[in-house]
């Protein structure tokens, strides 16, 4: 499944990460709409990534609410 552009701009949101690479959400660059701050549970401070488990839920989220 994709994810949906923002209901307000029509723009894809970004997804962005903390400092430490430990939290993700997704962002939209033109508005500033986001979803909640999700913790990956495969990242840490010296191999930051995020898990696919955590990507859906943040897409989901995403879609959901545009």
């Amino acid at each position: 499944m994709g994810i949906k552009v923002c209901s307000k701009c029509q723009m894809y949101p970004v997804l962005e990460n903390d400092e430490l690479g430990m939290k993700y959400w997704y962002e939209c660059p033109e508005c500033g709409e986001k979803t909640i701050k999700v913790t990956s549970r495969t990242s840490s401070v010296k191999r930051p990534r995020i898990d696919e488990e955590a990507k859906d839920k943040l897409s989901d989220e995403w879609n959901s609410k545009n």
